[in-house]
């Protein structure tokens, strides 16, 4: 059964293949996917339409969702997040990514406290990871903006955009610590 999830302002809803052109134009450049893992530079709006076609949505299992804002009247596509158990070592962890031009305004730490709510009545989970590389101190303050606890550092995490692994940083937020 497809989520929507609201916050005051964007509207959170299971991404679809209809998605990816306007997930490319918001999210689609080298500044935004150089912060992920698995994106990888340069991404064609072709590949983007794959890679949502491709993702599984079952409830525990990696489930995005395309954030979008429901401040403007033409309701654009602004981002991207989403969360999934790693094949690694069987963590769950959340990942996010927003169109530079809508950064700065509290929209990653709404979405990512939204999605966290979710994710933890779902899927009833003990505990979300966040990573993030230690060159994008925006995305370690939205962690901790959405209650995460700083872990320390992370062993060179991969970029696929950059094609080397980077020196990262760890966040987690605990069930038990999550007021919301």
């Amino acid at each position: 059964m497809p989520h929507t999830l609201r916050t005051p302002r964007l509207i959170l809803r299971e991404r679809t293949v209809r998605d990816a052109p306007k997930l490319h134009r918001a999210v689609g450049r080298y500044e935004v996917l150089k912060m992920t893992a698995t994106w990888p530079w340069p991404a064609s709006e072709t590949y983007f339409r794959e890679r949502l076609a491709a993702a599984p949505t079952q409830a525990g299992a990696k489930r995005g969702f395309a954030l979008v804002s429901a401040e403007d009247g033409s309701a654009p596509v602004v981002g991207d997040v989403g969360g999934g158990f790693s094949l690694d070592d069987g963590r769950f962890r959340i990942g996010y990514m927003l169109s530079p031009a809508w950064a700065g305004r509290g929209l990653a730490t709404e979405a990512l406290r939204a999605v966290c709510r979710h994710f933890f009545r779902t899927v009833r989970l003990r505990m979300i990871w966040g990573e993030c590389y230690i060159d994008n101190p925006a995305s370690a303050r939205v962690m901790l903006k959405a209650g995460f606890n700083y872990v320390g550092p992370a062993p060179p995490l991969w970029s696929a955009a950059r094609g080397r692994a980077v020196p990262g940083e760890r966040f987690v937020l605990r069930r038990e610590r999550y007021a919301g």
